[in-house]
């Protein structure tokens, strides 16, 4: 008789895990105990020595499904027959100071809970609120650790007997399940007029009505609200962009299924995967040419882009709004089952197909709302109708938004679903906060070998997005339990995030080039911290150690320290950040040449602009007043979209990059009529001047303009860019590697959300013979900022420690 002690640390409580051991040991005839600490759970169990390993085994292979195990201990000990257990019990939770336990994220209904809630026979029937231990919310309702339902926002809602019953029983599936209610003991809904006046009926059926009458509802979900609208309506979509100022962002879709899905877009098994994840993320992926959104203007709901984000239905509410019908099985009409199509049908020509924009519920650049009274106030004037509940969210999350990037997964923001699952890094660090870039902003602590990433907080523009900062770092800190020694940020002075590092941190501050960052995020997702490589970090702006923009950038970095190899050209960009929205200013910038000016051929390109501000920006440009330099491929891309004759003005940063790459109808191929002559052109870019690669950005412009006076189409001129941008990039890689002798290279930054400069430029450096590094995990654009400053930070206190 043997005793087996086993530690497993990792995502173990809050997910069913206490229940399975429980069912395993009963399999493998075992006796003992199993409990909850402070570093996760511990078990201790009596047996054969071949049922131990046989528990043992079962216990990593078939653990639950929102399980994470990270670190398995275990013991033996030899017991007489004497001192063995004489049964299997859960033991009651003991937690001390010192380790916290991971906390699992937000998850996506589950199948068996979206049968009970389609069963007329059982007691949830069309209940909004249903979960168990494998689905519902976690950290969007947790106030504190440890986790469970008295440090939760459900302490509001006493259990009625048959829950506590489920609650107290190992054997069911609500086994602690801290977030469990029914109707007799649970949140209910509430529907609102667009003053604030409840109204009389089911919630459900109200919302959907108006919804029908293309009108936008503000939806409380799992992290927050969304504001929703018949996607099928294109005048209620109009609505919803003019009340929100989202006048050209992508908006969101989801629908009740998967057949549903390929109705508007295109979907490969990779696409279905990600769609029907627990994290339920939203989807970027190709649009379907045949799409029946918004009465066939498929540009009002996608901008212009030629993909769009799709989401399922991921909690009972969303499933709900769709109206399924329970269908019974012709062979037993008492069992119900779940039809495949959730709110749709798996016959495409059938009518009841339909979709919601989804979008976050703010206005643009503010957090989204996630307080019931909050949501009214900030709200009004843009909904026309409020679908509330009673149960709080403790910490708004928006959701997350994925793409598929060589058949695999790519986190394009990180949210609901995900967040707070830790990155595990090669080795435990001193505690460090990253408190990010000014746009697309999320901190990120650092906890032993983990680094925690923030949800999405959003651009650090308005008074309540700092405050939405400053909300998440002392909320980390606390259910982290981490008290950082210092506190890494970006080199620009004028950051809120900077600000609030030197100004209200009180703690040591370590700052961090922008373009470096992005690096070490890049390889502390990779997991290879005592490397050096190459990077090619590509975006729109950052400030570089030199003063100037930089974002067009190849680096030799190791996790402490980089050197600049080389970059592309300077140019001036007139108005600073006025240039980033009118974006004619860029390219005048890149066209004037000192001494000269602006080459006569080039004017009538600037035709569409008042003649005394075209003047104005020239004069700027030859005394040099507030221009400042840039480098950056994302304002290369600007220009060469205004160029191509997408526009003059772009609504948001990155719209121009994106319309130009849709214009490409969806490839570059590099091996085409005009491919000798892009080689041949990109030999000529790509120079070494005094040990620097250069990149002349400037004649790849003028490359351009000659192009467009000879009446080249819109898409010639756009897939030529993404072209020559790609063998530049190559060539420019190659000759880093002939100075360094590195092969290891890195593609990090916001303009490698392009696919086609992604695929592109990955698969002709691997041909090249180059191990290139991609993101997967973390957000290439300044969303995994974060975690590369204090990763960074948190090494160099480590060498200064040794």
């Amino acid at each position: 008789m043997y005793r087996m002690r086993v530690q497993i640390k990792g995502v173990v409580q809050g997910v069913g895990f206490r229940p399975f051991v429980h069912s395993l040991a009963r399999q493998f005839n075992l006796n003992g105990w199993v409990i909850n600490d402070s570093s996760g759970v511990e078990i201790e169990v009596d047996g054969s020595r071949e049922n131990l390993d046989r528990f043992l085994d079962a216990i990593t292979r078939e653990s639950p499904p929102l399980a994470q195990i990270v670190e398995i201990g275990t013991s033996f000990s030899e017991i007489s027959d004497g001192d063995a257990f004489k049964s299997f019990e859960i033991r009651h939770s003991v937690y001390s100071d010192g380790e916290r336990v991971l906390i699992s994220p937000d998850v996506a209904v589950c199948r068996d809970c979206i049968r009970e809630m389609y069963d007329p026979d059982d007691h949830r029937y069309r209940y909004p609120f249903l979960n168990c231990t494998n689905c519902g919310p976690r950290f969007t309702i947790i106030e504190d650790i440890p986790y469970d339902r008295p440090k939760t926002v459900m302490r509001e809602f006493p259990m009625c007997e048959k829950c506590l019953a489920e609650y107290s029983n190992p054997s069911d599936r609500r086994f602690h399940a801290q977030p469990t209610c029914c109707p007799d003991c649970g949140p209910t809904l509430q529907f609102l007029d667009e003053n604030g006046n409840e109204t009389i009926g089911d919630p459900i059926e109200n919302t959907i009505r108006k919804l029908l009458d293309g009108k936008i509802v503000a939806i409380k979900g799992i992290g927050g609200f969304h504001l929703a609208c018949d996607a099928m309506n294109n005048q209620a979509v109009k609505r919803l962009r003019e009340r929100k100022h989202r006048e050209a962002r992508p908006l969101a879709v989801m629908v009740g299924g998967i057949s549903s899905a390929r109705r508007i877009a295109v979907i490969n098994e990779d696409g279905e995967k990600a769609l029907c994840s627990p994290a339920r993320p939203i989807v970027i992926v190709n649009e379907n040419p045949e799409s029946p959104i918004s009465g066939g203007d498929v540009y009002s709901v996608t901008g212009g882009v030629r993909t769009i984000g799709i989401m399922l239905p991921y909690a009972p509410l969303h499933h709900l709004l769709f109206r399924p019908l329970p269908v019974a099985q012709p062979d037993n009409p008492s069992k119900i089952t779940i039809p495949e199509e959730i709110g749709g049908s798996s016959n495409p020509e059938s009518d009841t197909f339909h979709a919601l924009v989804m979008t976050s519920g703010n206005l643009s650049d503010e957090p989204i709302a996630f307080d019931n009274t909050e949501a009214i106030e900030r709200l009004k004037g843009i909904a026309d109708g409020f679908l509330l509940n009673n149960r709080k969210i403790h910490r708004r999350a928006d959701d997350s938004v994925a793409a598929i990037r060589d058949g695999v997964t790519t986190i394009w923001r990180w949210g609901r679903g995900h967040v707070p699952r830790p990155i595990f890094l090669p080795e435990s660090l001193p505690g460090v906060l990253g408190v990010g870039p000014e746009l697309k902003n999320t901190i990120c602590h650092i906890r032993d070998d983990k680094a925690f990433l923030s949800p999405h907080i959003g651009d650090l523009k308005t008074y309540d997005t700092y405050e939405y900062l400053r909300e998440t770092i002392e909320h980390q800190s606390r259910i982290l339990d981490v008290n950082p020694e210092c506190v890494a940020c970006d080199l620009h002075p004028d950051y809120q995030s900077t600000r609030w590092a030197e100004e209200e941190s009180g703690l040591p501050v370590i700052k961090v080039q922008h373009h470096h960052a992005h690096t070490v995020a890049l390889m502390a997702e990779h997991g290879i911290l005592d490397r050096e490589i190459l990077a090619l970090a590509m975006d729109g702006t950052g400030l570089g150690t030199d003063g100037a923009i930089w974002g067009g950038e190849i680096l030799r970095a190791t996790v402490t320290e980089f050197s600049r190899l080389g970059h592309f050209t300077y140019a001036p960009l007139p108005g600073g950040d006025t240039a980033v929205k009118e974006v004619w200013r860029s390219a005048l910038g890149r066209l004037y040449r000192d001494g000269s000016g602006l080459d006569e051929k080039f004017r009538p390109l600037f035709d569409g602009i008042p003649p005394d501000q075209v003047a104005m920006v020239e004069s700027m440009i030859k005394v040099d007043v507030n221009c400042p330099k840039v480098c950056s491929l994302g304002r290369l891309f600007d220009v060469a979209a205004f160029i191509a004759g997408i526009g003059h003005s772009a609504q948001f940063d990155g719209q121009f990059p994106m319309l130009l790459e849709a214009a490409c109808d969806g490839h570059i191929d590099l091996v085409d009529r005009v491919g000798q002559k892009i080689f041949s052109l990109a030999d000529e870019l790509v120079k070494i001047v005094d040990g620097n690669v250069l990149i002349d950005g400037n004649e790849i412009i003028s490359a351009l303009c000659e192009m467009r006076l000879k009446k080249s189409s819109t898409r010639d001129i756009a897939r030529f860019t993404h072209r020559l941008v790609v063998i530049a990039l190559e060539k420019a890689s190659i000759c880093a590697r002939s100075e360094t002798g590195l092969e290891t290279i890195g593609l990090t930054g916001g303009c490698f959300m392009n696919r086609l400069l992604h695929e592109g430029l990955k698969s002709r450096l691997e041909r090249a013979g180059f191990e290139v590094l991609t993101h997967r995990l973390i957000p290439a654009n300044d969303g995994g900022i974060s975690l590369g400053q204090a990763v960074c930070a948190g090494y160099k206190i480590k060498d200064r420690i040794k």
